[in-house]
């Protein structure tokens, strides 16, 4: 894995992580510069999110496979790669 800037964010990018390092109230930009919050991820490893879209926030679920294929975990400045694996 590694940490790279896209539309000036830093993000995580080059791996999957597993479901324990997905945590509420994360913020992950999907390709198109649209960013998600962790609302929850349960027990089976779906994760919940929500997003707020038209002045309405909009929420939805995926596998946490899934989940990270479309979107990348957004990282402070001053995170390592070693924080999260």
């Amino acid at each position: 894995m590694r940490i790279e800037e896209q539309r000036g964010r830093l993000i995580l990018c080059g791996g999957i992580l597993s479901v324990d390092k997905i945590e509420p109230g994360q913020q992950w930009i999907g390709s198109s510069g649209g960013v998600v919050t962790v609302k929850e991820v349960d027990a089976f490893g779906w994760v919940k999110y929500w997003w707020e879209e038209g002045g309405a926030v909009k929420e939805h679920e995926k596998d946490a496979f899934a989940f990270q294929c479309r979107y990348s975990l957004i990282v402070e400045p001053g995170q390592t790669v070693d924080q999260f694996e």
